[in-house]
């Protein structure tokens, strides 16, 4: 048992269907068994895989008949073993009415198994095959027992370097994606702005001239431009919100606002970027908001602040969305914009010196808006508004 385990802690979890056959070929070896198998359970097409299978000519053959995935709804022994948590020892396996036809067509004549554990949950079965009649007894089902966490405990770090290096390529194509979109973004901006001047300094001239079908050609230019240029803005500086004004304007047959802002407060900064950034929380809320509920506009003031909440009672924003809910490109299940929404309000508020947080909940979200009262080294350049 020690120098299995000792061997067992060599092999390279790397990734997840190699660390297993590793495990399972050296099983094989110390039982002196013609096939080992580790079988994980693929939820989405209920069924057991043989994730693992011992390099021996049995488990070769296995897989040239297709018997190392297994259909929840077939039974056998193996599926038995994952769903019970019940162990598993036969010397005579071709008469074993429970066992499927395919394992028996393999010359299999004794086997015995157990539950395979990953992390803290039932995933599958760790089963040992033979040729030969009785081959296995209950020391050999305990040692398979014993060795079934050293299993567990290598699918369960082979999967977890998996999930680290599949972030790690998501991460990358997102920092891609993002360096991309900016630079194309601030590279049209640069060519559009000189030829929109152009084609105005164009469009003045023809009608000096009385030129009227070139003036209207070189109108419909510059309103192409003009979208152009939005689109572009869109892409650095505006989330896709379901409305373009403010508050009040925002209230549709879907849902209510409710607003309270006393009179009196002020704050200062640059009232367009304030208003995107409103019209972007309030647009969330309604989106998510379920149809006849309230979304509460509220503000307040606080120490040298002012505080401006939106309140919704939709689902709360998913938990593994929270940690970066303000950074660029993070899209919820509903989401249908860009992702740059909330991070561009975020920074909004920092430049403001203020700040934009969130709370959420499965009965709603808070996100809280504050700007400071007095000016800051980093609204120093905003204007008062």
């Amino acid at each position: 048992m020690l120098r299995t385990l000792e061997q067992l802690l060599e092999v390279e979890a790397r990734d997840l269907d190699h660390a297993l056959d590793e495990a399972a070929t050296l099983l094989a070896d110390v039982l002196g068994a013609e096939k080992v198998d580790a079988f994980l359970l693929e939820a989405d097409q209920q069924i057991l895989r043989a994730r693992g299978t011992s390099k021996t000519p049995l488990g070769e053959k296995q897989h040239q008949m297709g018997l190392d995935v297994l259909p929840i709804s077939n039974g056998g022994r193996s599926v038995e073993i994952f769903q019970t948590g019940c162990d598993y020892l036969h010397g005579d396996v071709d008469r074993d009415e429970r066992e499927v036809a395919g394992i028996k067509e393999l010359g299999v004549r004794s086997s015995i198994g157990t539950p395979l554990m990953v992390g803290t949950e039932r995933r599958g079965a760790l089963q040992a095959a033979s040729l030969r009649r009785n081959a296995f007894d209950q020391e050999d089902l305990q040692f398979l027992r014993g060795v079934s966490r050293w299993i567990g405990t290598i699918a369960h770090r082979a999967e977890l370097d998996e999930r680290a290096t599949r972030i790690a390529m998501e991460e990358g194509r997102r920092l891609a994606a993002e360096e991309l979109v900016t630079v194309l973004a601030h590279d049209l901006g640069n060519y559009l702005t000189p030829l929109r001047g152009r084609l105005e300094l164009c469009l003045r001239l023809a009608r000096r001239e009385d030129r009227k079908d070139d003036g209207e050609r070189l109108e419909e230019a510059i309103t192409n431009v003009d979208a152009i240029t939005a689109l572009t803005r869109d892409l650095l500086d505006v989330s896709r919100s379901l409305f373009n004004s403010v508050a009040r304007a925002m209230a549709t047959d879907k849902v209510s606002i409710d607003i309270d802002v006393p009179e009196g407060l002020a704050a200062r900064g640059d009232h367009a970027r304030i208003r995107q950034v409103l019209t972007n929380l309030l647009g969330n809320a309604v989106h998510h908001s379920p149809r006849g509920s309230t979304i509460r506009f509220v503000a307040a003031s606080a120490v040298d602040a002012v505080e401006l909440r939106v309140e919704d009672q939709g689902p709360g924003v998913p938990t593994d969305l929270m940690p970066r809910v303000f950074t660029r490109y993070a899209r919820g299940p509903r989401s249908t914009g860009l992702g740059l929404g909330l991070y561009l309000a975020e920074r909004i508020a920092a430049a403001h010196g203020g700040t934009l947080t969130l709370e959420s909940s499965p009965s709603g979200a808070i996100f809280t808006l504050r700007l400071p009262t007095r000016p800051t080294a980093a609204s120093a350049s905003a204007t008062e508004g």
